[in-house]
Formats: structure tokens, sequence, C-alpha cells
């Protein structure tokens, strides 16, 4: 069985999307070339936003604890209001030999995904991070051009 399907999404448009076994992975080698990729625009504010509050998040957990690093995470809620968080938690493990950052997306548009990999690699070489992986719960493309 394929992990692609075409489906409807809420509001009946087609797309191509795969829920099952979207984990991935990027060694260190490719951060340089990865956070290089631009950032769109409607995007900007949000990044700022995890950035920040990853930052002070991690800041907390290591002043308090530098060998436990399992406390070094983050998640966003999704609000009533509409603010659906596609990047919904980011977990730092960092160890003696290696260092991941593991980031769970909610939900991902391949054509706006490049966007957050650029922001995720970024992240990733700020920490000195070892290791990538991404697990994303919906990956998905619009079949249809009124997207």
């Amino acid at each position: 069985m394929s992990n692609w399907e075409v489906r409807l999404d809420s509001t009946k448009n087609l797309m191509l999307e795969s829920i099952r076994d979207n984990v991935i992975i990027i060694p260190k080698i490719y951060f340089t070339r990865l956070s290089k990729n631009e950032i769109l625009s409607d995007e900007i504010s949000e990044y700022n936003v995890k950035h920040r509050d990853l930052k002070k998040k991690l800041d907390e957990v290591f002043l308090k604890d530098p060998n436990n690093s399992r406390r070094a995470y983050l998640a966003w809620n999704n609000s009533p209001e509409g603010n659906s968080h596609c990047i919904s938690s980011v977990q730092l493990l960092s160890r003696e030999q290696t260092a991941v950052l593991n980031v769970y997306m909610r939900s991902s548009n391949l054509e706006r995904f490049r966007s957050d990999v650029g922001f995720l690699a970024r992240i990733a070489q700020e920490y000195e991070v070892d290791v990538l992986q991404i697990y994303v719960g919906s990956l998905h493309l619009y079949l249809e051009s009124n997207q």
C-alpha cells in the first residue's frame, strides 16, 4: 500500500496526502545549504516567535541542568481562534556524542515545506545539532490551482 493518496480536504479541494512514515532525517552536512532557503513572507513573524520561545526555553533548561536535555522541549498549542501551528513541538536532545533536534510538524504543505526546513536548519546550526529529525503528521500537496 502506498503512503500517498488523493483525497478531499475539509474545504473539498483535491490534495495528495501522506500520513504514514513521514520522518525526514537531515544530517549536519546539509544545514548550511538548507539554511539559505528563502523564508516565505507570511512565515517571518511566526518563525520569529518560535525562535524567541525556543531560545528562552533552551537557555532556561541548560542553565538549570546542562546534563538533562530531555526537558529541553517546547510545544505550541493551537488556539480556537485559528492559529494552527504547523511546527507543533521541538525537542533538543544533547548527548556526549550526538545532538539531535526533533521537530513535530502537525501538517506541512509541500509547496511551503522548503521554508520550514530553512528555518529549522538555521535553528539546528545555532544549537550545534548533528541531526535534524522532522516528523510530519500530514504531508500534502494541493492538486488544484485554486489554493
